[in-house]
């Protein structure tokens, strides 16, 4: 069993993303979107796999009392700032 988000995933649901996003830009030619929401689409869902697979991977080697009070800790400082803005 895994205990993280491997690499193989995530650059297959990138590539899967950037398939998709020029399948559907050609479709939809006449109502395309601007250039640069492609540009940001692109580099957000790139960070997202890529940090979600590192992230993945540095909490898989915590002890389970360390990864317990990490993960309650992140979960307050959300709902916080969640709550806040």
């Amino acid at each position: 069993m895994l205990n993280y988000f491997p690499k193989h995933f995530s650059s297959k649901a990138i590539i899967t993303y950037i398939i998709a996003l020029l399948v559907i830009g050609v479709v939809f030619m006449n109502q395309a979107m601007y250039w640069y929401w492609w540009v940001f689409g692109i580099v957000f869902v790139v960070l997202f796999f890529y940090g979600s697979n590192q992230v993945s991977i540095t909490w898989a080697n915590f002890s389970e009392k360390t990864f317990e009070k990490k993960a309650i800790w992140k979960s307050f400082f959300s709902k916080v700032f969640s709550e806040k803005f």
